[in-house]
C-alpha cells in the first residue's frame, strides 16, 4: 500500500532550508549596507526640537523662503544708490519726509507746541564719525542732547552706501518720540518704513524688503549656529551668564552648530546675494561673532521679525500694545494703537505664505 503523497513545502527540512536561506540574504544586505558611507544609510537630522513648544525647526523653512520671496521683491526696486540723488543727503529733509510717516502712523507729541501736536523734532540731525565703534552701530540717538547721528560710512564706504539709511534713520527718529527699548523701536521702524514705500516715497520700499531679507537670513543662522528659539518677546531679557535664559535666548553656545543647517542656509545667501554682498555677509558673520552676536540677534533681528510676522500671520493684526511698549514722554507712559497693515501690505505683496503649521 502506498503512502500518502507530501508536497516539499509541507515538510519540517523544507521551511528549515527557506528560514537559512532568507537569513543569508540579509546577512549579505546587511554586509552591503555597512560598506556605503554612513551618511547614506542614515542620514543626519537636519534639525532637533527641544521642548513642547519649540518651533526652530519649522521657522527654519519658513525664513528661508521668506528670504527668497523678499529679495525677489528688493530687486525690482531701484537701487539705493539710484535713489539717493533724490534726497542728496539732505538729513533734514528725509527727516521732514520720516516725520511725516511716523505722524501718518499715530505717534504724535502731546507736548509739541504747533497746534497739530505732530511728532518730536530732533534739534539735530547729522552724519557722524563713531571711531571705534564704526563697525557696529549705524545710528543713535542722544537723548540727553536731542540729537541723531549717523554713521558717516554711509557717506564713504561703497558698501554701506549700498543699503542707505533710510531705515537706521527712521529707527533713531521713532527713540526720539519716546520709545527706548530696541525692539519696539525697531519694529514701529519697520512699519514706518513700510508706510513710507507704499505711499510711493523713493527708496523706502527696497529699504524694508531688504531689511525683512536680511533679518530672515540672520535669524536662520542664529537658529543654525546658535540654537537660538524664533520667538517675539516684550520683557526685558536678563543677563546670563551660561545656557539659555529664561526667554530662551543663547548667551553662550550651547551645541555646536548645526552644519546641514548651515549649508542650506548657504545656499539661499548664495542665491540671493551677489558676489559683493555675500563677502560683505560673510565678514558680517565674523565680525559680529567675535563681538555681540547676541546685542544684535537678540535687539534688532529675532524679536522685532518675530513681532512683524506674528502681526501679519495672527490676529488682531497689530503690534503690542502692553505697558512695556509704550512711549515715555517728560517720564509719563503715552499709550497709542501700534498698527502692522503696511507691513502686512508689503509681506502679502511678496507673496510669501504664513507657515501653515503655525
Amino acid at each position: 500500500m502506498k503512502r500518502p503523497h507530501s508536497p516539499s513545502w509541507s515538510r519540517p527540512i523544507f521551511w528549515a532550508l527557506r528560514a537559512l536561506s532568507a537569513l543569508a540574504v540579509l546577512c549579505v544586505v546587511g554586509v552591503v549596507a555597512l560598506s556605503r558611507p554612513y551618511a547614506e544609510a542614515a542620514p543626519a537630522r537636519d534639525c532637533w526640537p527641544e521642548t513642547a513648544w519649540d518651533e526652530r525647526c519649522q521657522w527654519f523653512d519658513a525664513l528661508l523662503e521668506l528670504a527668497q520671496a523678499a529679495d525677489t521683491a528688493a530687486d525690482a526696486e531701484p537701487a539705493w544708490t539710484q535713489e539717493r540723488p533724490v534726497y542728496g543727503d539732505d538729513l533734514d529733509r528725509l527727516a521732514t519726509i520720516v516725520l511725516n510717516g511716523i505722524a501718518d502712523y499715530g505717534l504724535t507729541d502731546p507736548a509739541a507746541a504747533d497746534a497739530t501736536g505732530g511728532p518730536h523734532r530732533p534739534k539735530s540731525v547729522t552724519f557722524e564719525d563713531f571711531a571705534y565703534e564704526a563697525s557696529k552701530v549705524a545710528g543713535r540717538y542722544y537723548e540727553t542732547e536731542d540729537r541723531i547721528g549717523l554713521n558717516s560710512r554711509y557717506l564713504a564706504d561703497p558698501v554701506w552706501q549700498r543699503r542707505g539709511y533710510l531705515k537706521v534713520l527712521t529707527h533713531e527718529l521713532i527713540h526720539a518720540q519716546g520709545y527706548r527699548g530696541e525692539v519696539q523701536t525697531e519694529a514701529i521702524a519697520l512699519q514706518v518704513v513700510a508706510a513710507l514705500g507704499n505711499e510711493g516715497e523713493p527708496g523706502f520700499r527696497r529699504a524694508l524688503l531688504e531689511e525683512l531679507r536680511n533679518d530672515a537670513l540672520w535669524s536662520a543662522y542664529a537658529i543654525a549656529a546658535h540654537h537660538t528659539y524664533f520667538v517675539a518677546d516684550d520683557d526685558v531679557r536678563p543677563a546670563c551668564d551660561t545656557g539659555i535664559d529664561v526667554h530662551g535666548y543663547t548667551c553662550i553656545p550651547v551645541a555646536p552648530p548645526n552644519e546641514a543647517m548651515l549649508d542650506r542656509l548657504n545656499v539661499v545667501r548664495q542665491r540671493v546675494f551677489d558676489p559683493v554682498e555675500l563677502s560683505y555677509s560673510d565678514y558680517k558673520i565674523r565680525w559680529w561673532e567675535r563681538h555681540e552676536f547676541s546685542l544684535l540677534v537678540n535687539n534688532y533681528v529675532m524679536p522685532p521679525l518675530a513681532f512683524t510676522l506674528t502681526a501679519y500671520c495672527r490676529s488682531p493684526h497689530t503690534l503690542p500694545d502692553s505697558p512695556s511698549w509704550q512711549r515715555t514722554i517728560d517720564g509719563q507712559p503715552v499709550p497709542a494703537t501700534l498698527p502692522a497693515d503696511e507691513g502686512n501690505y508689503v509681506l502679502a505683496s511678496t507673496g510669501w505664505q504664513c507657515p501653515s503649521w503655525w
